[in-house]
């Protein structure tokens, strides 16, 4: 934060927090011009009394918002506490309150309600009628704080510029009579900078230069310069511990007051910061340039050269900063190029694996093929047949009819959960395997089951809802528009959805589970896995 930031206290109720951080995103350009500093209770760190915390922000701040809404109105804290302490100093004139309107309230009756309000007109931020978008009134909001912020910081810099004359003409006087200065002295200007709440650094020019214009405090003075030269330059621009109590040797042996001390290291350290600056904005502008075209081009490079002269570089620097961040650019360049590598080494892992199973199911089907087990005793050779040239809609009613004589009925009955539960697997097995082997793996129970589990089905435990089943149907094509499909709408061909058959429903006004409902389906997929386990 700059000396001169106008810190910033937010009053808002949590329920309004989003729109604080809305706020708080709007003034983040002020943050980052040092316009402002931003305080609100996210940045109480764990440990810490946050009452404590909120009075002392509360009582240090130059700006106070006030979020207003009906919510921060109602806080009693909020209201009791914030507001009051910030109404209290607003009218010592010790900090500047500034109501923010955020949703419609009668805040007009509130102990702030005569206060200059934001956005214009005190309209609120979720007023649509006045702001198209909530973004409209919070840069309204953020321009309105950054005016007072601005008069504010204009306000005490003037009032800073009057301190130290001050401080200059006390400075001034003390110098003269006597140099180097007496302890006493010192002491005496020292509460004088604290009376007058001023920095080293805001002294550091008046000191320097006062105490140059006197003989032997100005040798003094230019033999430590020399010194502070010396330092950082074996430490590269940036003194280092080492430096430090080396330099706190000499300032005492040459008779220095500490602030005499910093002032020199303050304006020999100034060149090293400003090409540290320097190189800062050639690497963000050098960066920026390889997003667009690298190498750069002929335009580009003469671009650069003329910033490269702005900014007061040599050559030597730049081809540093280039090498190094082109170097950057190479190492990203085969890390992502390392990552593509192993991301396709995977796929055609996962290709291959895929291939794998695929083969194996093809063998394995091969080799189950026309096994017409039964642990009842039924012949499947008419199923089959059907199945091989493509009747599906006889392949339906045939697959039903074997189904009830596996469980022990003729034709026209239901099946009762039960009976599918404890269905023959040999002969389950049987029908689903010429299913899925005469539609090449379109239609099948084992496909409808998988089809089923994918829709968050679990088959062990409770059944799980009617809203899977529901889902289930609407995949498989057994629901349409959310309405259930009549039998005689069934697709008997192999354009229908994927698992769309065998439905075994609806055969005579009879049928099985198919269009009876989700528990029934549920218990008859429990089976098919527990088959195929």
């Amino acid at each position: 934060m700059a000396d001169d930031a106008i810190t910033v206290f937010f009053s808002y109720s949590h329920k309004d927090e989003d729109m604080r951080d809305k706020l708080a995103k709007h003034l983040e350009i002020l943050k980052l011009n040092n316009v402002i500093e931003g305080w609100h209770d996210r940045k109480i760190l764990p440990g810490e009394e946050w009452d404590h915390e909120i009075k002392a922000s509360l009582n240090t701040a130059q700006i106070v918002l006030l979020l207003v809404s009906s919510d921060l109105i109602a806080s009693r804290y909020c209201r009791d506490i914030e507001i009051a302490r910030a109404i209290e100093r607003h009218e010592a004139k010790e900090a500047c309150v500034i109501p923010i309107i955020l949703r419609s309230c009668l805040w007009q009756s509130a102990s702030f309600g005569k206060l200059q309000a934001l956005p214009k007109n005190a309209k609120p931020v979720t007023d649509a009628s006045t702001w198209p978008t909530q973004d409209d009134a919070f840069t309204d909001i953020a321009r309105g704080i950054e005016k007072t912020a601005n008069r504010m910081r204009q306000r005490m810099q003037a009032e800073k510029r009057v301190q130290i004359e001050r401080y200059e003409a006390v400075y001034t006087k003390a110098i003269q009579q006597e140099y180097p200065l007496s302890e006493a002295a010192q002491g005496k200007l020292k509460r004088l900078q604290a009376t007058l709440n001023l920095s080293a650094a805001d002294i550091a020019s008046v000191v320097t230069r006062l105490s140059s214009q006197y003989g032997e405090g100005r040798q003094k003075l230019e033999q430590y310069r020399d010194e502070v030269r010396l330092s950082l330059e074996e430490d590269e621009g940036e003194l280092s511990a080492l430096s430090h109590s080396i330099l706190d040797g000499v300032s005492v042996t040459l008779g220095l007051t500490p602030e005499e001390a910093t002032a020199v290291e303050q304006e020999e350290l100034q060149p090293y910061k400003a090409k540290e600056k320097a190189v800062a904005q050639y690497q963000k502008v050098f960066t920026e340039a390889l997003t667009h075209e690298n190498p750069p081009s002929e335009r580009t490079r003469r671009r650069l050269k003329r910033f490269q002269r702005m900014l007061g570089l040599s050559d030597e620097t730049v081809q540093a900063i280039e090498a190094k961040l082109q170097q950057a650019l190479e190492q990203q360049a085969r890390e992502r190029g390392e990552a593509e590598a192993r991301q396709r080494q995977k796929e055609q892992a996962e290709t291959e694996r895929k291939r794998r199973e695929r083969e194996a199911a093809e063998r394995q089907q091969r080799e189950q093929a026309d096994e017409l087990k039964s642990a009842k005793g039924i012949d499947y050779t008419h199923l089959r047949d059907l199945l091989k040239a493509g009747d599906w809609k006889a392949s339906d009613r045939e697959t039903y009819e074997v189904m009830i004589h596996a469980v022990g009925k003729d034709p026209g009955h239901w099946f009762r959960s039960d009976e599918l539960l404890n269905f023959p697997c040999a002969d389950l097995l049987t029908i689903d395997r010429l299913w899925v082997k005469y539609s090449q793996g379109k239609f099948g129970f084992s496909v409808q089951k998988q089809i089923y589990v994918q829709c968050g089905a679990t088959l062990d435990g409770e059944y799980p809802g009617n809203k899977i089943w529901k889902k289930f149907c609407d995949r498989v094509g057994w629901r349409r528009e959310g309405k259930w499909l009549a039998y005689s709408k069934v697709t008997f061909d192999t354009t229908a959805p994927t698992g769309h058959l065998p439905a075994v429903g609806g055969l005579g006004g009879v049928g099985g589970f198919g269009f009876r409902g989700g528990v029934v389906g549920w218990c008859f997929f429990s089976r098919i896995e527990t088959c195929q386990v």
